[in-house]
């Protein structure tokens, strides 16, 4: 591919990271402002809308970044079975365990939420599917289809997922036990992710005569800084 293709990619990249950043910071404040105890009608209808928009947003731009990348002949790195596996996990075996009516411990699935992130999801469904997971989870509530679907629509994502797909991805088959090992082969894909994403934004910046190297220097330290991270 010729340097001035590859200059145009780098400014898409970089482009579409800063609209990622900027819709993380709306997600973030809308979902503080869906957690406040009480609500307008209006603010609920703004969360609504605001929820919707974001959430086409991103599926806008995860589309347009698959098109480019099956036009260059490849896909970013990514597991689907797997993650539908630790999804079909936590929806079976996300609830607490009883025996004789008695709680003894958490299910199986629950170890998800220990050591994955939803950005560890390569699928925008699954992204939001753990969210869900792990928004139940905090209120101390069974994990299952039903309590999920309800936290989905209650972030106006139900559509955007598919009452459908969530029963089809809780059907799948997967020993808990297989959680662990699953979930570490997604964060080595979303490492690799990260590396390229990274890497697009730094080609980019080092053609720019004006950019300052040392800030370039600062943005791949806390990047590989918060990579290191996901390794537990």
């Amino acid at each position: 591919m010729e340097i001035s293709a590859l200059m145009s990619l780098g400014k898409i990249d970089k482009a579409i990271a800063t609209i990622e950043f900027i819709l993380k910071k709306r997600r973030d404040l809308v979902e503080r402002e869906s957690r406040k105890i009480e609500i307008s009608e209006n603010k609920r209808i703004y969360i609504g809308q605001e929820t919707e928009l974001i959430n086409c947003i991103e599926i806008l731009i995860k589309r347009y970044k698959d098109d480019i990348n099956k036009n260059l002949g490849r896909l970013p790195p990514q597991a689907l079975e797997l993650e539908q596996a630790v999804i079909g996990a936590l929806l079976t075996e996300g609830g607490v365990k009883k025996y004789k009516g008695e709680e003894y411990g958490n299910g199986d699935g629950l170890i998800a939420l220990k050591f994955l992130e939803s950005k560890h999801f390569y699928d925008q469904r699954h992204q939001s599917i753990f969210n869900a997971c792990v928004a139940i989870n905090s209120r101390k509530e069974t994990i299952d289809v039903r309590s999920a679907a309800a936290e989905l629509r209650r972030m106006a994502e139900l559509e955007t997922v598919g009452a459908a797909y969530l029963t089809e991805v809780s059907s799948v088959v997967v020993n808990s036990h297989n959680v662990k090992q699953h979930g570490r082969v997604m964060i080595e894909m979303a490492i690799k992710r990260e590396f390229i994403t990274m890497a697009g934004q730094l080609m980019s910046e080092g053609y720019d005569s004006t950019k300052d190297c040392f800030e370039m220097l600062e943005y791949a330290e806390n990047t590989l800084k918060s990579i290191k991270s996901w390794i537990k």
